[in-house]
């Protein structure tokens, strides 16, 4: 029986992951199901991603949900240490590309499988009620003797090192390249030693978290398909496996090898191998990733919102900004004429009071989209 919500903060002391990677500021009992749901601010970055929040966050934030629930359900009186092992993501419903900042998202899990070292979860990450992403997340258990002998040379008292008050991931994850000489492949080093970019991930132990190793390798992979395809590309991540066999204290170097299976359209298969240790590595952990390239014109679009489709449609009457297409025509028109261009951005003068740079106006015929539409976004918002 899963306790009422009065009882998750007391449980939640009991976890070994705590703040800043504990991130929920709400946690209650599903009345429907024996499951829960966490409520959250997205805060890591998305790069490359055409979503409102990362697929790496929020597998974190599921991930960890999943440890509070296998807390609720053990009879053990000391701590438990989850260690995640694989994970199995895909999308649910049509993506949410762009959410408020600050406004909240919310994981939810429940137990399909649960043994005295075994735990696993299945769940979901929720915005305003719709499921974004589905996950199958699996974990071995360790008490606290057990974890405590197998890793005592991670030992880190507190004391050594001053933890963060804000949380060490609002930033990407310190990436050193490494050479790589064949096409399709991408390889790069986290050599930073500093346990504050482990807080909470464990106490006298900082570990590298999996969801933030993961993360790091889908900013690798981020970085190999601009350089691949085209500088500006956004992609979907339609599923993603991933595998970890050791756990990594921040003392070790981790090794980044990602490369492309195969691609046929927009359609790409990734995989990045995790290994640890300069002179003799050892893959620790694995990511597969199914993924669709988007369109160069729908994702310079999406950077706008409703008021601006708007505003273009006042320039040019004859096409509204109800519907997608619309909005599509909108932007191929002043994009492919020059002078359409240069009209757009003369009446934002005028509505903004904000003055185009010469050189804007110099290179409009050999403008991009994406650059064109940088202007624009920088000047709708105040910042140019």
């Amino acid at each position: 029986m899963l306790p009422s919500d009065d009882n998750y903060d007391s449980l939640q002391s009991r976890l070994t992951v705590q703040p800043p990677y504990y991130a929920f500021n709400r946690v209650y009992a599903d009345v429907h199901s024996d499951g829960i749901y966490g409520d959250f601010i997205p805060e890591q970055p998305v790069v490359g991603e055409h979503a409102a929040i990362s697929v790496a966050e929020a597998g974190r934030h599921v991930a960890i949900l999943g440890t509070l629930l296998g807390e609720s359900l053990t009879t053990d009186h000391g701590p438990s240490y989850y260690l995640a092992i694989e994970a199995d993501v895909s999308g649910a419903d049509e993506p949410v590309l762009h959410a408020q900042p600050g406004e909240a998202m919310t994981a939810y899990v429940r137990c399909r499988k649960n043994t005295a070292n075994r735990l696993t979860v299945d769940g979901k990450l929720l915005y305003k009620n719709k499921a974004l992403l589905i996950f199958v997340v699996s974990y071995v258990r360790l008490g606290e003797t057990q974890f405590r002998f197998l890793y005592r040379d991670a030992a880190m008292p507190t004391g050594t090192a001053i933890m963060p008050v804000m949380s060490p991931w609002r930033h990407p994850v310190p990436l050193s390249m490494l050479p790589e000489i064949h096409r399709g492949k991408l390889s790069a080093k986290i050599n930073s030693h500093n346990p504050q970019l482990c807080a909470g991930h464990f106490e006298n132990y900082p570990m590298w978290p999996v969801a933030i190793v993961m993360s790091a390798a889908t900013q690798l992979i981020t970085t190999l398909l601009r350089q691949t395809f085209y500088s500006e590309l956004q992609y979907r991540i339609i599923s993603a496996n991933m595998r970890a066999k050791k756990l990594l204290s921040v003392t070790e170097v981790i090794i980044f090898h990602a490369e492309i299976i195969n691609h046929q359209a927009g359609d790409v298969n990734v995989r990045c191998l995790i290994s640890s240790n300069d002179g003799t590595p050892e893959q620790v952990a694995e990511l597969q990733v199914n993924l669709i390239i988007h369109d160069r014109k729908e994702c310079a679009m999406s950077n706008f919102d409703d008021n601006f489709f708007l505003f273009l449609s006042n320039i040019n009457p004859e096409i509204s900004a109800t519907y997608n297409e619309d909005r599509t025509m909108l932007v191929s028109t002043f994009w492919q004429d020059s002078v359409d261009a240069l009209t757009v951005l003369t009446e934002i003068e005028k509505e903004y009071g904000i003055r185009v740079p010469d050189s804007d106006f110099a290179n409009m015929d050999k403008m991009t989209l994406q650059g064109l539409c940088d202007i624009v976004r920088s000047m709708t918002s105040g910042t140019a």
